[in-house]
């Protein structure tokens, strides 16, 4: 695939989850998806189910930039909440309370299954 075809790839599966569609990431996934985030699971099906109940599911997504190669695509967006009691599971910013809004800037890269 070239980068300009990861990067749509990516942003389509980006936009559908964003809309709520957690589905979209079986057909993005591969089926032992690796995830380096200290204290998610790998594995697609046990990173989705993981997914459907974190707070990211229900989260406004805001993409800001995406940068792709013919192996990677980056997505650089903020991520918010509607409260601070259901902040993003990866967040430690000192202004996400309970009971306010709560934002965080997200980063995630993904590379092509060979």
């Amino acid at each position: 695939m070239t980068a300009s075809d990861n990067k749509r790839l990516a942003l389509h599966a980006f936009h559908e989850f964003a809309k709520g569609n957690v589905d979209v990431l079986r057909t993005v996934l591969h089926e032992d998806f690796v995830e380096h985030s200290p204290g998610n699971p790998s594995g697609r099906d046990a990173f989705i189910e993981f997914i459907t109940q974190a707070p990211v599911a229900g989260a406004q997504l805001d993409l800001r930039r995406v940068v792709a190669d013919d192996t990677y695509v980056v997505m650089h967006y903020l991520m918010s909440t509607p409260r601070g009691d259901h902040a993003p599971h990866r967040t430690t910013h000192p202004a996400v309370r309970p009971g306010r809004r709560a934002g965080a800037p997200q980063m995630d890269a993904t590379r092509r299954h060979p």
